[in-house]
């Protein structure tokens, strides 16, 4: 009964990080949009935050089989992927909601000049991406682990 209490524990715990990522991935291409003139390098780590999301739904819908559930408890390759999903998922609600806090306006027209003045601000810009690509890394990390993870079961 407690083993299972714990496979239960940790597909829920997963899938928190899961939807907290897929949140943050949302509300940053959200905002990211409202830039006409978005560099390219920053649309396409927009794609890859985005496929990361997808990979992200698979491995929950994994998590919620019993059978993988159960054999991952303890793995620690499992356990770290948790880790870095968790540190991604944090890294990207941050910037989701810094971005939220430089774009919110009511108005369409302050809007547009708040999005004029990010990417004239091209050190903020620049540091935002740098977050973006430290978040895919994190991701990217902890989706190795899920796989050395299943493959060590």
């Amino acid at each position: 009964m407690a083993e299972v209490i714990g496979v239960v524990s940790g597909a829920i715990t997963f899938a928190t990080v899961v939807a907290q990522v897929t949140e943050s991935i949302i509300t940053t291409k959200d905002c990211w949009c409202q830039f006409r003139d978005a560099p390219t390098d920053l649309k396409y780590l927009m794609r890859d935050l985005e496929l990361f999301g997808l990979i992200l739904a698979e491995i929950q819908e994994d998590q919620s089989q019993d059978a993988f559930a159960f054999a991952l408890k303890g793995n620690r390759h499992a356990v770290q992927s948790l880790e870095f999903g968790s540190e991604a998922a944090a890294n990207l609600q941050e910037l989701s909601n810094e971005l939220l806090r430089d774009m919110n306006s009511s108005h369409r027209l302050r809007k547009s000049y708040a999005a004029a003045k990010m990417v004239m601000h091209r050190g903020k810009l620049e540091r935002h991406m740098a977050r973006l690509r430290n978040a895919i890394q994190l991701l990217s990390l902890s989706q190795q682990c899920y796989t050395r993870a299943l493959l060590r079961v």
